[in-house]
């Protein structure tokens, strides 16, 4: 590689040893990935934090969070923590998931411990692993050979029965072959593989200190206590998606990333090197909705309704009982003024009749509507929502508009 261009969020690219603007980029908005991050043709990062190849084995770019040490690896178990909104991590919306890893890309030199996805791809797959468990383990058939005793299951080997019985005398006993029925099937070894690989991995590095991933990965390796990890590389590969669990063709995918992480060698996750990373991103304006949508759930529990669709939009949250239409919006700027354009947006869904509908107001003599915006706050803002005081901040210069600044966290 011979240049790697660094920023921040939000920001322009500036480099004085290199001019970027020479590079070959190809900006396709038709193109069906997030290509380098979703950088502008003006060299404006836009508010995804990765790496990628600008141009393939010679410049990539790497845009690191706006917020100094955040700690995106608790955001992640923060929203996985309620199973509804871990139903919305990596969900299709368009274009751009909450994440994404290109396996298929060459890696990456970058600068010793700034990220990488691995965490976010262990945390996603346990709790992922933790859903199939609750459900309870697949069965499925799978073919064994058992030197039986006075009996014959399936179909007798008799080349494996003549050598190893009937040549030392042991005419009772029969080498078979028979499928039996087992959770130790195929699948569940993968799965069961793929946890040992976590286990490994979380040994070398200090992600332990999140209470969270050890206990949900001694949850489920107690599960698969009996399943075996022994279990073909090449069978990981080829293996098709199940139908039996939605949640097995997620954990199969997931498992199968994991272990193509460390090139399918146990050893290899013992060596944690952070100066190497897989192309990858994670698109924060997202991961701050469904981390807020967390911290709102905890709060209103029931009472919050996530994505409402209107007659001409779709809001964020709309917070039933106390009438008021929630959004979410990855901007600091809150902590001084706001943008007019969100303010355009909100008051839209306040004149929304589906969503005064939905809110239970009256839609010929209406009253005027809350709206809120949680916004982050490094400095002043509550690391939790706090319901008596989530509307006593006023966006001065309009009616019944609020904001809340919630703190994200940080590395110690």
């Amino acid at each position: 590689m011979k240049y790697l261009f660094e920023t921040k969020e939000h920001s322009q690219i500036k480099c004085e040893e290199i001019d970027i603007s020479t590079l070959p980029l190809d900006f396709d908005s038709e193109t069906k990935n997030v290509n380098y991050l979703n950088l502008s043709s003006s060299f404006h990062a836009d508010y995804f934090i990765g790496v990628d190849w600008l141009v393939e084995e010679e410049y990539a770019l790497a845009v690191y969070p706006k917020i100094d040490e955040l700690d995106y690896v608790q955001m992640f178990i923060d929203c996985l923590s309620e199973p509804i909104i871990a139903k919305e991590i990596n969900k299709n919306r368009g274009k751009q998931k909450i994440y994404d890893i290109y396996f298929d890309k060459s890696k990456i030199k970058i600068p010793a411990n700034r990220f990488e996805i691995t965490p976010i791809l262990i945390i996603h797959f346990l709790s992922v692993v933790k859903k199939i468990v609750k459900k309870g383990l697949k069965k499925g058939y799978v073919r064994v050979q058992e030197n039986l005793s006075s009996k014959v299951k399936g179909r007798i080997l008799l080349s494996n029965t003549i050598k190893n019985n009937h040549v030392r005398n042991k005419h009772h006993k029969t080498f078979c072959s028979y499928q039996k029925f087992t959770s130790n099937c195929i699948e569940n070894r993968i799965l069961k593989k793929a946890l040992v690989f976590v286990s490994t991995y979380l040994t070398t590095v200090n992600l332990r200190k999140h209470n969270q991933i050890s206990q949900l990965l001694n949850f489920c390796m107690s599960a698969f206590e009996n399943i075996s990890d022994d279990v073909d590389i090449r069978k990981i590969k080829t293996l098709k998606s199940t139908n039996f669990f939605k949640e097995y063709e997620e954990g199969l995918k997931l498992a199968k990333m994991i272990m193509e992480r460390f090139s399918y060698a146990l050893d290899n996750a013992t060596r944690n090197n952070e100066t190497v990373s897989v192309p990858f991103y994670i698109n924060m304006p997202l991961l701050f909705e469904l981390y807020v949508f967390s911290k709102l759930k905890k709060a209103f529990r029931k009472n919050i309704l996530y994505q409402f669709h209107g007659k001409y939009g779709e809001t964020d949250f709309l917070d039933i009982e106390n009438k008021t239409i929630i959004d979410a919006k990855y901007k600091e700027k809150y902590q001084l003024k706001y943008d007019i354009e969100d303010i355009r947006q909100l008051s839209g869904y306040s004149r929304d009749c589906k969503v005064l509908k939905k809110l239970n107001i009256d839609t010929v003599n209406p009253e005027i509507v809350d709206c809120l915006i949680i916004y982050p706050n490094q400095y002043d803002g509550k690391s939790e929502i706090i319901t008596d005081i989530i509307k006593d901040e006023r966006i001065e210069g309009f009616v019944k508009f609020y904001k809340y600044g919630i703190k994200l966290p940080q590395k110690n």
